[in-house]
């Protein structure tokens, strides 16, 4: 007795085959991803921020020559009030803080919060990040009433004084994540497309053979007026033409057979 051997469809074999595909294109993405668009994101924000801490400093130079502090608190208020600023400040020589303006202070743990309402801005911040000499600046990564702050620091003039503006990190890792949805979106929607397409090829290949291997079946157990109808183009045509020749063959064999016979 013959048993049916039920083997993958070839429909099967390329969803599989692309779906394999698809999982190496979207790894290797992902690894490239990873490794380059990081980097170009945060470099463009460490330049934002320092275009903006460099315009801060350049805000406050002129009242801090004429000691006018109630003008530097200003500025430092309205520079802290700008998007994904965590605070602005500024210290003397001395690294007393003249300003120290928190940009949004619900982001921030409430016992940081109370400690700058009763001690003033904190002044270790330049103690972790020191400010050089001239134009140049340094940047670090600060962890102020437990939030991760990308801290600018700067000369302010030639007086001593220095400007420390910072940005809160998790914005840029936000901003990091969010270029990456829609273009996680269009891959999808591309994976999703694309084993469609796989699934109709797969059937368009798989139907016609399936019911060709059926009537071939029917032939083959001595049927042999068994009707051969399988719509198919290309090379299914061909094979589809072949066997319709086979059978013509056998029939005409089995006709010649049963004459000898007679």
């Amino acid at each position: 007795m013959n048993k049916k051997i039920y083997e993958i469809s070839i429909g099967a074999k390329l969803s599989m085959t692309f779906l394999g595909f698809a999982v190496i294109v979207a790894i290797t993405f992902g690894a490239v991803y990873q490794s380059y668009v990081p980097k170009l994101i945060n470099k463009q924000v460490e330049l934002r921020a320092l275009s903006v801490a460099k315009s801060f400093s350049a805000a406050v130079l002129e009242p801090m020559m004429i000691r006018n502090y109630l003008r530097v608190n200003k500025i430092a208020e309205v520079t802290a009030k700008l998007p994904d600023v965590a605070y602005a400040s500024v210290f003397n020589k001395r690294g007393f803080p003249i300003a120290g303006i928190i940009g949004s202070p619900k982001r921030f743990d409430d016992n940081f919060i109370f400690s700058i309402k009763s001690k003033g801005f904190p002044r270790d911040i330049i103690k972790q990040n020191k400010a050089p000499q001239g134009d140049k600046s340094n940047q670090k990564i600060l962890v102020l009433g437990q939030k991760k702050i990308l801290d600018i620091a700067l000369a302010s003039g030639n007086n001593g004084a220095e400007v420390h503006l910072g940005l809160f990190v998790g914005d840029i890792q936000k901003a990091i994540r969010a270029s990456l949805t829609p273009l996680l979106m269009v891959l999808i929607a591309m994976a999703i497309l694309g084993l469609l397409g796989v699934i109709f090829i797969g059937r368009t290949i798989s139907t016609p053979i399936r019911q060709l291997t059926e009537q071939v079946q029917a032939i083959s157990m001595g049927e042999l007026d068994q009707k051969i109808d399988v719509k198919g183009s290309g090379e299914i045509t061909e094979l589809v033409e072949s066997f319709k020749r086979m059978q013509a063959s056998l029939q005409f064999s089995a006709q010649q057979m049963k004459k000898d016979h007679d």
